[in-house]
């Protein structure tokens, strides 16, 4: 599963393209007005630098991210250097996320879409749950380094777990980015986490927007899906681990209860949802393809 220095005013609900970029975008929101030969020599000079000097931290959007790698994977130090670290779901949060919305993130990963919002909207209307435990201390490193502080939950969401009750949670021994709720052999170490149970959470924080990147675990999460105070999803989904089935039925599911869908990306499976009423008086018509 970038902030951005924007004004704390409602966001328009503007659709993203396939490229990636959202549709109708103010440039001004992800990097200065300039000629778009301008802004891919930025961004290639920018990739060059980064991957040349190797500096111990990187700023994108506005979010500070320190680099360890003793922790951080070659690919995800990559990512970083190339501005392509969780940039799609960025960017789709960028022209979605409105001042008034109260965010539940599941799946923190480094602490920066969680950042980026509470920069955007207040650190007391973002809530962000992570299962990894070796994780938590990058996340909270992230917070301070760019002086936010979200709510960090630390946890597996379940509809079946209660209060107090922990699960197993698989973390592989040389790269601990590496984890499942599924014991995938003998590279995996075995540790227990808190169980939250979803009704429950949802019931208690009553998010108006969800984002989530949990690895598969979604699709146990939205089936049946039903909470009235939702109005905004962002979500990526993983069909390798899941199947398309799993994925179709959500979509369908979602789709009855008054949610249209577009994707944020070609070649990415990011999708945005929301209920026709959070888009009215948007410049851009939701019938507008991403």
């Amino acid at each position: 599963m970038t902030a951005v220095h924007a004004s704390r005013t409602a966001s328009r609900q503007t659709p993203v393209s396939d490229t990636g970029v959202v549709a109708g975008t103010d440039e001004s929101l992800l990097l200065p007005a300039r000629p778009p030969w301008l802004r891919r020599r930025v961004l290639r000079l920018r990739k060059y630098w980064y991957r040349r000097i190797r500096p111990d931290r990187v700023r994108l959007n506005g979010v500070s991210i320190a680099i360890d790698r003793q922790a951080f994977s070659d690919k995800i130090v990559r990512r970083l250097y190339d501005g392509g670290y969780e940039a799609e779901e960025c960017q789709a949060l960028a022209k979605t996320l409105g001042a008034t919305d109260r965010m539940l993130e599941l799946g923190s990963g480094l602490g920066y879409l969680s950042t980026f919002a509470a920069r955007r909207i207040g650190s007391e209307q973002v809530t962000t749950c992570e299962a990894n435990p070796h994780l938590i201390p990058v996340i909270e490193r992230t917070f301070r380094d760019n002086r936010v502080a979200p709510r960090l939950l630390q946890g597996v969401m379940t509809r079946d777990g209660r209060a107090g009750e922990t699960c197993p949670f698989y973390v592989h021994k040389r790269n601990f980015w590496s984890s499942s709720l599924s014991d995938l052999g003998t590279d995996f170490r075995r540790t227990a986490v808190p169980c939250m149970h979803w009704d429950t959470m949802l019931a208690t924080l009553r998010p108006s927007y969800l984002v989530m990147d949990i690895e598969g675990g979604e699709i146990a999460l939205l089936q049946d899906f039903d909470a009235p105070f939702v109005d905004k999803l962002l979500v990526e989904f993983h069909p390798q681990k899941t199947g398309e089935i799993g994925i179709e039925r959500v979509f369908a599911q979602l789709a009855e209860r008054g949610f249209e869908r577009t994707r944020v990306t070609a070649g990415a499976h990011v999708y945005y949802f929301a209920r026709p009423a959070t888009a009215a008086g948007d410049a851009s018509s939701r019938a507008q393809a991403f």
